[in-house]
């Protein structure tokens, strides 16, 4: 039986630590009820600039942050498993060493100034990312 509504992740070649940080199971969908109160409000049509998908860089044509790079690509669907097209999608990573670039990151480890660490992409029109 494949499961068509949540995920289940292949870990891959990585930093040795993906497999303690990657889900076992089925994700469970938030509640509607709560689902709003602390998802992000983005406008309506939300426009993704150029090379905005790529963490791993500051901005365009600037050097690459330390570590290893991955791509991250699915499809995104909403809880009935109807594919979301157009869905903005925005995802956030430590650097290679465990920090991320945000005010509230007091974690003291080192921040590599190459690397931006947040990423946005819009699904195509089958819902799929990358």
């Amino acid at each position: 039986m494949v499961n068509t509504i949540g995920r289940q992740l292949r870990i891959g070649k990585t930093d040795n630590t993906s497999d303690q940080r990657t889900p076992r199971k089925r994700l469970r969908l938030i509640p509607r009820s709560v689902r709003e109160s602390f998802v992000p409000v983005v406008p309506a049509r939300a426009i993704q600039r150029q090379n905005e998908w790529d963490l791993t860089r500051i901005a365009p044509n600037r050097p690459r942050g330390e570590g290893s790079s991955i791509e991250v690509k699915g499809t995104l669907r909403n809880e009935n498993g109807k594919l979301l097209r157009g869905a903005l999608i925005e995802i956030w990573n430590a650097n290679h060493y465990g920090r991320y670039r945000h005010v509230e990151d007091k974690s003291g480890l080192r921040l590599d100034e190459n690397f931006f660490g947040m990423g946005r992409v819009i699904t195509d029109e089958y819902g799929n990312y990358c």
